[in-house]
Order: C-alpha cells, then sequence, then structure tokens
C-alpha cells in the first residue's frame, strides 16, 4: 500500500532502455521541481571551448602549455606507424587532472572520457589508462621538465590553487616570495613527488585490476532491456 495516500504525487520521465522516456509516478508529495527528462533533445555547442568559462583556471594552464617549446619531446617520436596520440593532448590532460586530484592512469582515463574540460584540453582524444602509463615511464624526464615549467609561470601568473595547494597539499606561501627559488625549488620536488605518486598507484591498480580499467561491469548487466528487468524484479533470497 502506497504510503503517501492523500498526497498529491508528480510525473516524472524515466528514460526507458529504447532510448525513450515513459512517465512515472513519483512518491514523494508535489514540490516544486524543474523538469527532469533525461532523454530530451538538447543543442550543444559546436566547439567544445564554448563549454569553459573564461575565468577557468583551464584556460590559463591552456595558454601555458601552447607557449612551450616540445622540441625535445617531438623528436622522440617516428614518422612511421600508426599514428599516435598528440603528446600535447595528453600532457594536458594529465596535467589538468594533477592539479585537480587525479592520481592514476585510470583515473585520468575516466577524466579524458567524461570530463568535459579535459576533453577540451585534449581535444577529445581519449587515451585509455595503458596508454597514459606507458607514455608517463617513456617520457618521464621530458615530462617532468615540461610540468615543472608550467607550474612555475602558473605560480607567476597568480593561478589560485598551484600556489595554495601545489597538487600534493604542499602548502607554498601566496604572495611575492613564491618567486624566491626554494619556493620554486620545493615546486619542482613536488612535481616529482606527484608523478611518482601515479607510477605507484598504477603499480597496485595492475596487481590488482590487471588489463581492466577498473569500470567493468557484469556482462548480463551491459545490455539496457536486461539490466532494467533485473532491477524491477530482483531474485527471491530463501
Amino acid at each position: 500500500m502506497n504510503s503517501m495516500v492523500g498526497k498529491p504525487t508528480q510525473t516524472i520521465l524515466i528514460p526507458h532502455y529504447e532510448g525513450k522516456s515513459v512517465p512515472r509516478e513519483s512518491t514523494l508529495p508535489r514540490v516544486n521541481f524543474r523538469d527532469y527528462d533525461q532523454c530530451q533533445e538538447t543543442v550543444l555547442p559546436k566547439n567544445i571551448a564554448d563549454l569553459i568559462p573564461p575565468g577557468s583556471p583551464a584556460r590559463i594552464i591552456n595558454d601555458v602549455f601552447n607557449d612551450l617549446n616540445y622540441a625535445e619531446l617531438y623528436a622522440q617520436y617516428s614518422n612511421e606507424g600508426t599514428p599516435a596520440y598528440h603528446p600535447i593532448a595528453i600532457l594536458k590532460g594529465i596535467f589538468y587532472c594533477m592539479y585537480t586530484g587525479s592520481y592514476s592512469s585510470r583515473q585520468i582515463e575516466n577524466r579524458f572520457r567524461y570530463d568535459v574540460v579535459v576533453m577540451y584540453l585534449s581535444a577529445s582524444q581519449k587515451p585509455d589508462h595503458r596508454t597514459i602509463s606507458r607514455f608517463l615511464k617513456r617520457f618521464s624526464t621530458v615530462i617532468e621538465d615540461i610540468f615543472k615549467q608550467v607550474v612555475r609561470l602558473c605560480i607567476r601568473l597568480g593561478l589560485v590553487g598551484m600556489n595554495n595547494v601545489a597538487f600534493d597539499g604542499t602548502k607554498i606561501k601566496a604572495n611575492a616570495s613564491v618567486k624566491k627559488t626554494y619556493d620554486m625549488e620545493r615546486c619542482d620536488k613536488t612535481i616529482k613527488k606527484c608523478l611518482e605518486e601515479i607510477r605507484k598507484l598504477d603499480e597496485q591498480d595492475d596487481a590488482e585490476l590487471g588489463e581492466s580499467n577498473g569500470e567493468t561491469i557484469p556482462a548480463e548487466l551491459a545490455d539496457p532491456k536486461a539490466r532494467i528487468e533485473k532491477i524491477v524484479s530482483p531474485p527471491k533470497i530463501g
């Protein structure tokens, strides 16, 4: 019996496995909600950059990366074989993930797939965790140097978060003293420490998950229709 008898209810639109929205009454009293329809059509901007606010730190990070020299990194690539992911796309994405607290290749892979800011920085290139891990190992020395340059420039520009937290929680004073050699050396050590943390977490994840990205679901739940049937008709216990 419905415990909400006598109280008004609302109709919400629930996404159906065939891609349609079907009405279902909620058991909550009527309140002033905005319409909720997961299958509603939307008009998105043609350029993903239009989704990034002008004041986003990602725009500063992007401009700083665009001003660097990548000759040493490019020299390590070949013109033969299958085209590689663009290194600047991966660098920008990894750096922003570190800046916002993601420290394993699997977490970073997830951000490349679903985080609109990382998609903007990487031009929607989507390397998997194996590619990210190999990239970090193969170009470790060059990457460390590039990231140090980025952090130093961002701090000089006064990017909030870069001087207060510096990735891993290491506190660096948010004033003019940040330009001192001592503080810059601390930034360099922090970058090295963060990259080492990614490598350590990757080793732990590889040992636990193997080739999986950590988001694999049971095969029987991959089919939307079968999944909904299991949800609405759970197996009996006992």
